[in-house]
C-alpha cells in the first residue's frame, strides 16, 4: 500500500527506465481476472483503455470472453493514460511496441504519438489542471460516441480527476479514489447546462 507521501520510481530511483510503464503484478493479473465474474453479465459495446500497460491488461484480462468471442472492439484512448511526468512506471511505451504486445487492441485513432506526450522531461509531474483538461477532452468524446454501454480500464488519478473536474454526481462514490482492480458501474448522463 502506498503511504500517500513517498515517490514511486523517478529519474534518479530507475534511470535506465526498469519500471517503464509498469505491467501487472501477479495480484493485480488476479484482481483483473476475479472482475470476469461481473463482466460476463455485462454487455459492453466498446472495451475503452488507457494505453499504459497495467490498464491494458487488467481491460483485457477482465473482458476476456467478450474479447475472445470478438463481441468487443476494444481501443486505446491517449487521453485516458495516467497523470503522466516524473515516474517512470507512468511512462508509456512507444505506440509500436504496444502494438506489436496487445494486437487485439486498437491505438491507431486516438493515439496518435509514437512517444509519450505526457512524460516531458521526466523531471515534473503533469499538473492536476492539463489532467482535468484532458479528462474534459474525453468526456467530450465519450459524449459524442454512438455506443450506449461501454467499458474502460484506466487509472485512479484519471478517474478521480474525470468524476470531480468534469462531471457533476451527488453520489460520495465516485469522489473518492479507486481501489486496484475495483470497478464500478456508473450512468453518465450529459445535460445542457443553464446559464
Amino acid at each position: 500500500n502506498w503511504d500517500g507521501v513517498s515517490e514511486p520510481y523517478t529519474l534518479d530511483t530507475d534511470p535506465k527506465f526498469k519500471y517503464q510503464d509498469a505491467t501487472l503484478t501477479e495480484i493485480g493479473e488476479k484482481q483483473a481476472k476475479d472482475l470476469q465474474q461481473i463482466t460476463e453479465g455485462l454487455s459492453p459495446e466498446l472495451l475503452i483503455l488507457s494505453p499504459m500497460r497495467r490498464a491494458t491488461q487488467t481491460g483485457l484480462l477482465a473482458f476476456a470472453s467478450h474479447i475472445t468471442a470478438k463481441k468487443l472492439p476494444v481501443i486505446a484512448h491517449e487521453n485516458a493514460h495516467e497523470r503522466g511526468g516524473k515516474h517512470t512506471c507512468d511512462k508509456r511505451l512507444d505506440k509500436s511496441k504496444l502494438q506489436s504486445l496487445y494486437s487485439m487492441v486498437s491505438y491507431d485513432e486516438f493515439v496518435t504519438q509514437e512517444v509519450d506526450p505526457f512524460w516531458g522531461d521526466g523531471s515534473t509531474r503533469e499538473s492536476w489542471k492539463n489532467l482535468a483538461e484532458r479528462a474534459l477532452s474525453f468526456a467530450l468524446w465519450l459524449k459524442d460516441r454512438p455506443e450506449e454501454y461501454m467499458a474502460m480500464a484506466s487509472h485512479s488519478a484519471f478517474l478521480l480527476t474525470i468524476f470531480n473536474a468534469v462531471f457533476s454526481s451527488d453520489s460520495s462514490e465516485t469522489q473518492t479514489w479507486f481501489g486496484t482492480g475495483e470497478m464500478r458501474t456508473v450512468l453518465v448522463i450529459y445535460t445542457k447546462k443553464e446559464n
